[in-house]
């Protein structure tokens, strides 16, 4: 699995966009919502711990995954498994 992160502007530049792609394909995409002068500690900020929790669980599933592959390869002598 691969992850990558761009940050655009809207076309009105009134906002920043940022995608998270995985395996090149865009899951989430999140918005600052505002203009930088609007933007401060007191904006609903609420969805960065949602995205974070959802980008653990899918690095965790992915590292399961390859484990459980190199795992099955070593079962059948794969990983120095001879």
């Amino acid at each position: 699995m691969t992850y990558e992160t761009k940050i655009t502007d809207d076309s009105d530049y009134v906002r920043s966009i940022l995608t998270i792609y995985r395996d090149g394909k865009a899951i989430e995409d999140h918005s600052d919502m505002g203009e930088p002068e609007d933007n401060s500690f007191n904006r609903d900020w609420d969805w960065v711990e949602h995205a974070l929790e959802k980008a653990y669980a899918y690095g965790k599933a992915d590292g399961d995954a390859a484990l459980r592959a190199a795992l099955a390869g070593k079962e059948k002598g794969g990983l120095d498994g001879r």
